[in-house]
């Protein structure tokens, strides 16, 4: 894949219209404000130990560029560890490792809203036997978040986001004990590669921060669908 991989993605979703949002996260000129990716590696030898490498943001396509060239070290594995993955890392790391734009399509859209008016979900618009084949799998929950007493809760919306490098649709329920609680719509993704010599690559996605609580939020409900 010689072009960047945004301009491969914007290629691609005039085909494919369930890419549109992939597309038009990448394209976004707040891309350039977004917060650095949380990353963590951890590396598999063959001698049935681990280690765990220091990674960051910017290191992690050395970190695995270094890991794929080298394969006389005795490595099996390689598992990466990703949380709010930002625009950077899905255009380095998707040409990197060659990622069906299906991937991050899929982990970042996690709205359903206005389903007649916008394309569907690439979980929605895939046959189940191409979903079966593929080398990454997503599972969507709901995480709780705490969101703080009730006097304070009763300023927020209904309905709000979270901001991250990417939103989370946040529901708030009604208050227990005092206190409101909130409905995250959260994914996590896994991604797997073979390598030659009977090595891989696994990449784990979280879409929220480990410190969602504290991430700022956006009551005013405007940019919902």
């Amino acid at each position: 894949m010689t072009a960047p991989y945004s301009v491969f993605v914007n290629h691609v979703a005039d085909a494919k219209p369930r890419l549109r949002s992939l597309d038009e996260f990448l394209q976004d000129e707040r891309a350039r404000k977004q917060n650095s990716s949380i990353a963590k590696c951890v590396k598999y030898m063959r001698d049935g130990t681990a280690h765990l490498l220091d990674a960051n943001s910017k290191s992690l396509s050395g970190k695995i560029e270094s890991f794929m060239e080298d394969d006389q070290s005795g490595s099996l594995g390689m598992c990466v560890l990703v949380e709010d993955v930002n625009s950077n890392d899905i255009n380095i790391l998707g040409s990197l490792l060659d990622i069906d734009p299906d991937f991050f399509c899929g982990h970042l859209n996690t709205k359903y809203e206005s389903i007649e008016n916008r394309p569907p979900t690439c979980l929605m618009s895939s046959l189940p036997s191409l979903i079966a084949s593929q080398q990454f799998v997503h599972l969507h929950y709901q995480r709780v978040l705490e969101m703080g007493d009730m006097a304070r809760s009763l300023k927020i919306a209904a309905k709000f986001c979270l901001l991250g490098n990417s939103s989370r649709l946040v529901k708030r329920m009604p208050s227990l004990s005092g206190k409101y609680m909130g409905l995250a719509r959260a994914c996590f993704s896994v991604f797997y590669k073979k390598l030659p010599n009977d090595r891989w690559i696994g990449r784990c996605y979280s879409k929220m921060r480990s410190d969602a609580n504290s991430s700022r939020c956006d009551a005013d409900g405007s940019n919902l669908d």
